[in-house]
Order: structure tokens, then C-alpha cells, then sequence
């Protein structure tokens, strides 16, 4: 089967984790990739049953966009709540580009496949309590948006799953900052994590930087995140390029899951 990029090489190997760093795009077309030992981790059992492979995609512009399904895998979902997807001032802010774009059914779609591969959806809600009102966005709203025990702090409709972790403690835009999410993603052996969310130049931003900081293998899944504008969404998407996971690529995450939409008058 053919594919739109110029070159596909494959790192392989059944006993050791593949360094997506160590590929390079001046590399010739018969290069191998190098690995690295895992010293205490057993490799996770291939979902196809065979040896496990990281395809590394060299597309146009020699962007590099990387994905190895046989590791523990995370998507990492922040602020898919009411607030933002129930009518309302929030929702005013980032209508046209979630209809446009088809944000949240896309991530309905996101989460099912997500589940299906055993992907570990994690959910990251901000959720302002104004009896005990925490960090600063709860003092400058006066804890009257997200608010605890109302339908805005609800998740959107279609996202969450029972059983779905669901990060505690968040109080600002990061969703590391002050959380348990270090500890889900630990707990869960989780080594390459997916985010989507709301928004994207802001709270999906700040925690992708942070993961990236962390030495995750970290990715921004584009289709299903939004923010205030078109411009400053593709803003976001340019300086995360490197770290782009687009559900339309070839070899790309959740495969199946992006499906066109029909059109409406």
C-alpha cells in the first residue's frame, strides 16, 4: 500500500524500546535505526501479535511525526466540559471553530477508537469549588464559571467513559501543575501520551510543554482541540510542529477514527 510521504523507514525490535531521536531525516534510505535497552520495563505485547515496530514517517518539509502502537498509550483530554460546549459566553468564544471543524464529534470518535486499541483515556477537567476557591482563574471568575455542582463543570456529552481516570487537584491552566495526572500516567505505565482539549494555545499548551519536560513521548492531536480563532489555532499547530500527531496522516494515532463529515446548508 502506498503512502503520501516520500520516505517510511521502520525501527523494529522485539526486546528494546525504539528512540524515535535517534532517526534522522539525512539519513539514507537504508539506514537502520538505532534502539535503546530498556533497563527494568518489559516491551508491552504488539497489538498485532507481531515483533514490535515504530514506522517513523518522513513527510514534506522533512517534518518527522511519530508513533509506536506498541507502547502503554495515554490520550490526555483537558476541559471537554459543558463550559466550553454548552450555549453560553464560553462557548461564544470557540463556536465557529468547533463546528467548523467538527471538534467534538471528532473526539467522540477519538475516545471510542482510543478505548478499542486499550489507550488509557484520562480526562483533566477544571472544576471550581467557590466555597474553596483555588488559583487564580477561580478568584478572577469568582468561581462562577466551571463551578462545582453545576452543569457547566459536567463533561461533554459522548467523551467521558465510567472507569475513565480523571485527573484531581487541578486548579490552573497546566493540568500537571498541583495534580495526580504524573502519578496516572506512572501508575498506568503509560510511555507516549496524546492531547486534545481545550484550548489549544492555553491549557493544552501549557501541559504538552510540561510532558515534553518531562521527557514523555508527547503529542498534540490537532482535530480535536480548538481555540479562538483559526489563526491563533494554526499558530499553536506551528510551534508544536514537531510534535503534531494529525489523525488524517498516513500511519497516524486512533486510525479510523477521523471520518469526513456530511456537509449541512
Amino acid at each position: 500500500m502506498t503512502t503520501p510521504f516520500p520516505t517510511v523507514r521502520s525501527c523494529t525490535s522485539t526486546d528494546r524500546r525504539v528512540n524515535p531521536r535517534s532517526c534522522s531525516p539525512s539519513m539514507s534510505d537504508t539506514t537502520r535505526c538505532t534502539a535503546v535497552p530498556v533497563p527494568t520495563r518489559p516491551e508491552p505485547a504488539p497489538l498485532d501479535g507481531s515483533g514490535a515496530t515504530c514506522e517513523i514517517l518522513l513527510g514534506l518539509a522533512n517534518r518527522r511525526s511519530v508513533w509506536c502502537r506498541v507502547s502503554k498509550r495515554a490520550l490526555v483530554l483537558i476541559e471537554f466540559q459543558e463550559q466550553w460546549t454548552r450555549q453560553g459566553l464560553y462557548h461564544r468564544l470557540v463556536k465557529r471553530q468547533l463546528d467548523t471543524r467538527h471538534v467534538v464529534a471528532t473526539a467522540r470518535r477519538v475516545t471510542e477508537v482510543a478505548r478499542l486499541e486499550g489507550v488509557v483515556v484520562i480526562h483533566a477537567p477544571l472544576v471550581i469549588d467557590p466555597e474553596d476557591k483555588r488559583g487564580a482563574l477561580a478568584h478572577l471568575t469568582f468561581g462562577r464559571v466551571f463551578t462545582k455542582g453545576t452543569p457547566r463543570a459536567e463533561f461533554t456529552a459522548g467523551i467521558f467513559e465510567e472507569g475513565d481516570p480523571v485527573v484531581q487537584g487541578r486548579t490552573g491552566f497546566d493540568a500537571f501543575a498541583g495534580t495526580d495526572l504524573a502519578q496516572l500516567l506512572r501508575e498506568n505505565g503509560i510511555e507516549e501520551v496524546f492531547f486534545g482539549g481545550l484550548t489549544t494555545d492555553q491549557c493544552v499548551a501549557r501541559t504538552l510543554r510540561t510532558a515534553l519536560r518531562m521527557g514523555l513521548r508527547a503529542y498534540l492531536v490537532p482535530e480535536i482541540t480548538a481555540t479562538f480563532s483559526g489563526w491563533l489555532q494554526r499558530r499553536a499547530e506551528k510551534r508544536f510542529a514537531e510534535y503534531l500527531a494529525p489523525l488524517q496522516e498516513a500511519g497516524g494515532p486512533f486510525p479510523g477514527a477521523l471520518r469526513e463529515e456530511p456537509k449541512t446548508d
